[in-house]
């Protein structure tokens, strides 16, 4: 079964001409929604990086990192860090619309976000221990702790 699973999430969700994880396939494994939102391209790497480790399987990693890669060039903001919620790609916003529901903020960045792009390179780092990835995670914690976190509320 994962074997199956990962052969779709590897040839069905993967965007062939710009890269990075479709938003949403129909039942058929059709594109209906091709936006970038960087929740999307987090499980993606997350269930990569599990794969990987779970069956030493080398194609899951090196997809891994080419979508750290694109995360990386695409929807990390470098002059106050953090993360986009979706990525710009070849010069065109991959969704202006970057609400995961109807119920939720159109913003550009929100904690959910940050917070499910942490949980996806502490997995992709238990497999590929780059140092660009640990320099992300700490910037990822500390951006937790100063931005997001209220100390007065975790007592």
């Amino acid at each position: 079964m994962a074997d199956r699973a990962f052969d779709y999430v590897m040839n069905r969700f993967w965007d062939t001409q710009y890269g990075g994880a479709y938003w949403r396939l129909d039942d058929v494994g059709r594109v209906i929604d091709d936006s970038k939102k960087i929740y999307g391209q987090a499980f993606y790497i997350y269930a990569l990086a599990e794969y990987c480790q779970a069956f030493a399987a080398p194609v899951a990693l090196a997809r891994a990192r080419e979508l750290f890669e694109l995360i990386e060039r695409h929807a990390h903001d470098s002059k106050y860090n953090g993360y986009l919620e979706c990525a710009v790609v070849i010069g065109r916003r991959a969704d202006a619309d970057a609400r995961l529901s109807d119920r939720d903020m159109n913003e550009k960045k929100s904690m959910n976000n940050h917070l499910h792009l942490l949980e996806a390179y502490t997995n992709l780092y238990r497999v590929w221990k780059d140092q660009r990835v640990e320099q992300r995670l700490r910037e990822l914690i500390a951006l937790f702790e100063q931005r997001i976190l209220d100390p007065a509320q975790s007592t």
